[in-house]
Order: structure tokens, then C-alpha cells, then sequence
């Protein structure tokens, strides 16, 4: 298993790579918690910008996946990773907003 904390750029770059046969990824992405380098490129990154925890596995080896990201990320609710999906509150319709809304019911988050 390979993680990997990657800029936005090196974040697209991986994101395009072509996959080996069983390989699994996963991207997640969110603001960093602390300062860290890129391990695509080694540039500087400041806490709280914006970076993508990057894993990759093969299934059935010896190293599976396990949750790591938000040990550097601050990734928000699953509600608030959604907002980001779709480019912000700005760009939502109507079902987007109620669909959001959903999602933060059943985490709990919802205002009354």
C-alpha cells in the first residue's frame, strides 16, 4: 500500500495515471491539518491549504486499506464534502440543496 499527501496539481496528475490490473485508489481530499510536503513534487504546503490524501492497493495483498486521512486532512462532513464536489453552494439546484440537507440529517448537523 502506498499513501501519499499530494498537492492539488500531483493530485490531478495521479488522479490520470493509468491503473495496473486490482489496483484500488482512493483520493480524499480536504485542508491540511499541519504543514507537510507534497510527495509528488516536495513543494512546501502550509496548514490549512488545500491538498488530497492519495492510496493506492492491490486487493488481496497483505496490506489492505485502512482510513488514514484524516489524521493530516481536516475533510469535513460528508455533507460539506459534497458542497466542495459540486463546486460550492453557488452552483447548487433545488435537489442538490434538499439532497445536502439529507445528508445532514442523518449526520446529525442539521440547524433547526
Amino acid at each position: 500500500m502506498k499513501r501519499m499527501i499530494l498537492c492539488p496539481p500531483c493530485s490531478e496528475k495521479w488522479n490520470r495515471t493509468p491503473r495496473d490490473p486490482g489496483e484500488r485508489r482512493k483520493a480524499v481530499g480536504g485542508t491540511l491539518r499541519a504543514p507537510a510536503f507534497c510527495d509528488g513534487c516536495g513543494a512546501a504546503l502550509k496548514a490549512g491549504e488545500r491538498a488530497a490524501a492519495f492510496t493506492v492497493w492491490f486487493e488481496g495483498r497483505l496490506n489492505p486499506y485502512h482510513p488514514w486521512e484524516d489524521q493530516y486532512l481536516d475533510v469535513g462532513t460528508r455533507a460539506q464534502r459534497r458542497v466542495r464536489a459540486m463546486g460550492g453552494l453557488g452552483v447548487m439546484g433545488e435537489v442538490d440543496l434538499v439532497e445536502l440537507l439529507d445528508l445532514e440529517l442523518e449526520e446529525g448537523n442539521a440547524c433547526d
